[in-house]
């Protein structure tokens, strides 16, 4: 299994915005090759937004991202600051 964690730093005013566009991601990733599950989540403390992915592999994450990118409606003021990507590999079966 592979894990892609997303860590958006949103703007509060924006907050709402990129929520909406996270769901927009959730919907427009479902059926994709590899995928088992992208949930959305917004941390109660700081306000970041995280998207959670599971991935059958690697590659199969790697095949995804045109898909991902594909998907318009995020604005590039929306963030405070640049993303925090995290892909996590399995450490044990």
């Amino acid at each position: 299994m592979f894990v892609t964690l997303a860590f958006h730093h949103p703007r509060p005013e924006h907050l709402d915005d990129f929520a909406a566009f996270m769901k927009r991601v959730e919907d427009g990733m479902r059926g994709t090759d590899g995928l088992l599950s992208l949930e959305s989540f917004r941390d109660d403390g700081s306000g970041d937004l995280v998207a959670i992915g599971r991935w059958q592999s690697a590659a199969h994450a790697r095949a995804g991202v045109p898909r991902l990118l594909s998907i318009g409606g995020r604005a590039a003021d929306w963030t405070e600051r640049p993303d925090d990507l995290y892909q996590l590999i399995q450490t044990a079966e």
